[in-house]
């Protein structure tokens, strides 16, 4: 076994043993009215109503390695293994930081420059001061810079410039200058408003709620496979002890066909049909074991994902009883369980957020519909000395102050882009809101059938149990009569056929409740939810 496979085995003992903390989800039955037991086992000794594991009566082989198995612990160990669960988390994560990141946007913003130029020109005139100019000047700047959220644009900014020259002119040589300024803009139409600034953080925020809902609901997708998985496994269970149970029937029926033949009271052509029929029994017997063995698979499929060949040869043991009663009694009207359903199905968390998310985008694009118009303030300090502290105390402390106020204006001409970018948004939430309308009547018929099921399956049980009630009274009754020579083995045979129908009928309706209760949850977005 590889190091994966070995892990993987591990963390499932581990989860085995822990599945009633580990497994959110418990499988408490609804309540269910006491009736008679009507198993109806096609021989007289009792299996305690646990599905058995097959005992290789085949003769295929078997493997060594088993894992029992528990409906909860089954649950706990996909919910860890499963690929599409890991991908969805990983997702969750990236739309998380997303989300925290698109924030970020808001952040201050640290910037700096500097040059240093060196040149000679030219005087044009008397007044150049040099008939040769030189000079060589050291500048540089610092910035912060910080976008509110209410679409104002903040800077602070000291900018520096030291000149040395031969300008016989010059105030002083070298000289700086010193300019701090304080800068603050405004829109007073496009891009005015908290809500438009902040609406590609909210969206991504949206994302993220969007996706954590798509990730409870592929939780809930597992969760319902492996529910199903694992019943389907329990049913071929029960069908395999059916089958060899009906094989020891015919065979002792065979048997005594024999011995009525030896002391002379039967015939030959109730031994053939006698062993035509074992024949029959034990094809079927191999069919169920096969079957036994593809819903084993399936089964590891869903809690194992790989090739490793110790893992796929692990055999399952369920370990979870399957009810003897089922009853819908208690079951709410489907219109109550449409209420829970439309609080707790994501899909329609996911469709309402969509709603909200192309809001957003349908508010930006109307706002950035809107002409330009900015407000502009500043204050800026203006120093100049032959000092370089000095000049720069000037600036600081704003000895030569200068105030700037000033619109600007801008209007694109006809204004296609942003305008059927507007209509189109507009569009965009007409569409997620019928996109909605119809999740929640897919949720609705899901729902009732689900409801409808519950009732069926639960009634279906209640008849199947009598229908095999009444085979095992006829079998038993044809029994007795086959052994007092006045019935036929083709009788005989027949009873136990319809005996072993019954039987697989019960067991078959017993799993199919089991399923339309995980349908019913899955139905009403309540499947993880650590109440069942």
């Amino acid at each position: 076994m590889n190091a994966l496979g070995s892990q993987r085995l591990w963390v499932a003992v581990l989860l085995c043993a822990t599945a009633p903390v580990v497994a959110r989800a418990q499988s408490t039955p609804p309540p269910q009215k006491p009736t008679p037991s009507a198993r109806g086992d096609l021989q007289p000794e009792e299996t305690g109503g646990q599905a058995r594991p097959p005992q290789d009566a085949t003769g295929l082989d078997s493997s060594t390695h088993s894992l029992d198995l528990t409906v909860q612990s089954a649950v706990a160990i996909a919910l860890v293994n499963d690929i599409s669960m890991q991908v969805e988390s990983l997702a969750s994560d990236v739309a998380r930081f997303d989300a925290m990141g698109s924030w970020g946007a808001f952040d201050w913003v640290f910037d700096a420059s500097g040059a240093y130029v060196d040149g000679k020109q030219k005087g044009d005139s008397d007044l150049s001061g040099a008939e040769i100019l030189s000079f060589n000047t050291t500048s540089w700047g610092l910035g912060l810079n910080r976008p509110l959220e209410w679409g104002g644009l903040f800077r602070v900014g000291l900018d520096s410039n030291t000149t040395e020259t031969n300008n016989q002119f010059a105030r002083a040589n070298p000289a700086t200058t010193d300019v701090l300024a304080i800068t603050y803009t405004q829109p007073l139409l496009r891009g005015l408003g908290k809500e438009h600034a902040t609406a590609q953080q909210r969206m991504a925020d949206v994302t993220y709620l969007q996706q954590l809902h798509r990730q409870r609901q592929v939780r809930q997708d597992v969760e319902r496979r492996v529910r199903d998985a694992y019943w389907d496994l329990v049913l071929t269970i029960e069908e395999l002890d059916v089958a060899q149970k009906g094989l020891e029937l015919v065979t002792e029926q065979l048997a005594r066909e024999r011995r009525r033949v030896d002391v002379g009271v039967g015939t030959e052509v109730e031994v053939l049909e006698a062993q035509a029929q074992v024949a029959r029994r034990e094809e079927a017997l191999l069919l169920a074991d096969v079957r036994v063995r593809e819903a084993e698979d399936a089964m590891k499929q869903v809690l194992f994902p790989g090739t490793d060949a110790d893992v796929w040869e692990t055999r399952i043991v369920p370990k979870t009883d399957l009810p003897e009663s089922a009853t819908a009694e208690g079951l709410p009207d489907w219109t109550e369980t449409l209420a829970v359903a439309k609080e707790h199905r994501p899909i329609l968390e996911q469709q309402r957020l969509a709603i909200e998310s192309a809001e957003l985008r349908y508010d930006f694009a109307k706002n950035d519909a809107r002409v330009g118009l900015d407000l502009n303030l500043s204050m800026s300090g203006n120093g100049y000395s032959g000092e370089q502290s000095q000049a720069i105390e000037e600036a600081v402390g704003f000895e030569y102050p200068t105030y700037t106020a000033g619109l600007a204006f801008v209007a694109p001409i006809g204004n296609r882009t942003r305008r059927n970018a507007e209509r189109a948004a507009r569009a965009q939430v007409r569409s997620s809101r019928l996109l909605y309308d119809q999740a929640e009547s897919q949720v609705a018929g899901e729902v009732r059938d689900a409801v409808r099921q519950v009732v069926y399956q639960s009634k279906a049980v209640e008849a199947a149990q009598r229908s095999l009630e009444a085979s095992l009274r006829q079998y038993e009754a044809e029994n007795a009569r086959h052994r007092e020579g006045i019935s036929t083995a083709f009788r005989l045979l027949e009873f136990q056929n319809q005996l072993e129908e019954a039987a697989l009928s019960e067991r078959a309706a017993r799993v199919a409740y089991q399923k339309a209760l995980v349908q019913l949850r899955a139905a009403q977005g309540l499947l993880g939810d650590g109440t069942w």
